[in-house]
């Protein structure tokens, strides 16, 4: 009887300690992003440290987290520490990885209003930009690269935030305009991103699918660039865990 008493108040105390760990990380990444901003690389290293010992140590099973999600985050910590510790640091490589840092952590923190969703403007005026670029014969590759970045930095948060088939099926698209040079099918993969945006921000996975796939139907390059983009995601989760041994040994 006793054991039935407590028990939601158990549950309780096990909610406000996940609550109290995802308030941390999102404290800690916008110092780190201060830090790093202001350039005092040593500091930002500091509490990279702390944070990535308090998120090895966490329970992830609290937080209902994918393991596509904890990758992402692992990640995101790895790839800025990486570069803090070189001899010779990149502010603009190190404000980058930064802010995608602290991107991918607020898509814990904060499910309902995070900080990704700033991006749907920025998202959209580059897509729009790219069509209007590539309907005048004018070249792309420079506002590709521009388009890439944003979404470099986007991702992970979606990946902690959305599931892999929607991850996987704007992946493709930008896998597609990467490879594919004819502009005729460059423009239809700008206009399928252009509809996908509003969804993938502020709509559900079935609206995303509704875009992506309207007829039910799987496209052949579609499906192929899946296939690719979960291949490459074997190879860097290889990479991240050859990382992290050799962190351990």
């Amino acid at each position: 009887m006793m054991s039935l008493f407590l028990y939601p108040n158990f549950v309780q105390a096990k909610q406000m300690w996940s609550e109290s760990d995802t308030k941390l990380w999102v404290s800690s990444a916008m110092q780190i992003a201060k830090e790093v901003d202001a350039g005092r690389y040593v500091e930002a290293r500091q509490i990279l440290d702390e944070l990535a010992k308090h998120f090895s140590h966490s329970n992830f099973a609290e937080k209902e987290l994918s393991v596509q999600a904890i990758q992402a985050l692992s990640t995101s910590i790895i790839d800025l520490e990486g570069r803090l510790n070189r001899i010779t640091p990149n502010p603009n490589e190190l404000n980058f990885y930064a802010k995608r840092l602290l991107m991918t952590f607020d898509a814990v923190g904060h499910p309902y209003q995070p900080m990704w969703k700033s991006y749907y403007p920025i998202l959209k005026r580059q897509v729009d930009k790219m069509i209007s670029d590539i309907k005048q014969g004018k070249d792309i590759r420079e506002e590709r690269n521009i388009l890439h970045n944003h979404y470099v930095i986007l991702r992970p948060a979606l990946v902690v935030t959305k599931t892999p088939t929607t991850v996987q099926k704007v992946d493709s698209l930008f896998l597609f305009l990467e490879r594919d040079s004819n502009k005729d099918h460059q423009l239809i993969a700008l206009n399928q991103l252009r509809k996908l945006w509003y969804p993938l921000f502020y709509g559900s996975e079935q609206d995303v699918l509704a875009v992506t796939n309207p007829d039910g139907k799987v496209p052949v390059s579609t499906f192929l660039s899946v296939i690719s983009v979960i291949i490459i995601g074997i190879l860097t989760f290889v990479s991240w865990r050859k990382r992290m041994q050799s962190i351990v040994s």
